[in-house]
């Protein structure tokens, strides 16, 4: 056990080593993991919206005119997402 912590400290310093991110970096992340997040949830709710029509009704609110159901749902859900995460900072998210 004490080799299994010792090893996860090890890698925790590897990590921070890339610590504080470029903040422009750290917004794609953020924007990256939130088309993500949103088209997977909706797809487990029956959305029909692929990957890509999440991205742009997030991105540009572009609507497929034959999912405007589909696209109701991801607003909704999308209004409820924060665009920042205040209980991370540049330095400790990711």
């Amino acid at each position: 056990m004490i080799e299994i912590l010792k090893q996860i400290d090890k890698l925790q310093g590897e990590i921070n080593r890339f610590r504080p991110l470029d903040k422009k970096l750290l917004k794609q992340i953020r924007e990256y993991y939130r088309v993500g997040v949103t088209y997977s949830s909706n797809a487990l709710e029956g959305n029909s919206l692929t990957e890509s029509e999440t991205k742009i009704v997030l991105e540009e609110g572009i609507t497929p005119h034959s999912a405007y159901r589909d696209y109701a749902t991801l607003e909704l859900l999308n209004s409820r997402l924060p665009t920042t995460n205040p209980t991370y900072s540049e330095t400790s998210c990711f």
